[in-house]
C-alpha cells in the first residue's frame, strides 16, 4: 500500500508560448522555473483546494492572455504588441510557404475593372 502525507506546491510564471492552435494573440505557456515552492499536508491541500476547472474555463481570450502577460508575467504592453505582430508575420510566412508547397507559387495578376 502506498500513501502520501505531504504535497509540494509550486508556482510557475507565465511566458509567451508557441502553441500553434492559438489563432488570436499570443499563446501562454508556463516557465520551466518555479517561483515559489511550499510543502503542505495532503489533508489540508485536499480540504482547501479549488475545484478543477472545466475545459471551457481554461480557454482564455486574447485580452485575458494580454492581461496575464502584463500583470503577472511583467511584459509591457509594447512588448506584447510587438510580439503579436512578429507572430502574425511568422504565421503569414508559414501559410505562404505551405501554400507554395501544395499549390506552387502564386503569380500576381492585375485585374482591370472598367469604370
Amino acid at each position: 500500500s502506498v500513501s502520501f502525507s505531504t504535497v509540494e506546491l509550486r508556482d510557475y510564471s507565465y511566458i509567451i508560448g508557441d502553441n500553434p492552435s492559438c489563432t488570436s494573440g499570443l499563446p501562454l505557456s508556463l516557465s520551466w522555473e518555479h517561483t515559489d515552492s511550499r510543502i503542505v499536508p495532503i489533508e489540508k491541500y485536499e480540504k482547501e483546494r479549488k475545484p478543477r476547472k472545466t475545459e471551457t474555463n481554461l480557454l482564455l481570450n486574447r485580452c485575458q492572455r494580454r492581461r496575464k502577460l502584463n500583470e503577472i508575467a511583467g511584459y509591457s504592453f509594447m512588448d506584447i504588441i510587438k510580439a503579436e505582430r512578429e507572430r502574425a508575420l511568422e504565421i503569414e510566412k508559414n501559410l505562404q510557404d505551405t501554400s507554395n508547397v501544395v499549390h506552387g507559387p502564386t503569380i500576381p495578376t492585375r485585374i482591370r475593372i472598367p469604370l
